[in-house]
C-alpha cells in the first residue's frame, strides 16, 4: 500500500482502535504505522488534546449547571420565607 492509503486507512480504523474494536493483527499494524508516520502520530495527539478540552468543558457546565440551580433554589427560598412572613 501506499503512504496515503495507509494514513487513510489509520485515520479511518482510528476510532475503532481507541475503543479496542479491532483486531490483534490491526492494533499491531497501527501501532507500527504510529511510530513510522508523523504525520498520523499528530493526529493522534489533536485527539488526546481534544479529549482533554472536551472533559475540561463538561467540568465546568456542569458546575455552570450546579450554580444555576443553587442560585434558583435560593431565590425560590427567599419568596417563600418573604410570602410566609407577610402572610
Amino acid at each position: 500500500m501506499t503512504k496515503q492509503i495507509d494514513c487513510a486507512l489509520y485515520q479511518d480504523l482510528y476510532e475503532l482502535y481507541k475503543e479496542g474494536e479491532v483486531e490483534e493483527e490491526t492494533v499491531d499494524w497501527m501501532k507500527m504505522h504510529e511510530k513510522s508516520c508523523i504525520h498520523c502520530l499528530a493526529i493522534k495527539e489533536k485527539v488526546l488534546e481534544n479529549k482533554t478540552v472536551d472533559a475540561d468543558y463538561q467540568k465546568i457546565r456542569s458546575i455552570r449547571l450546579l450554580t444555576i440551580g443553587m442560585y434558583s433554589f435560593f431565590m425560590f427560598i427567599s419568596m417563600w420565607m418573604s410570602l410566609w412572613y407577610f402572610l
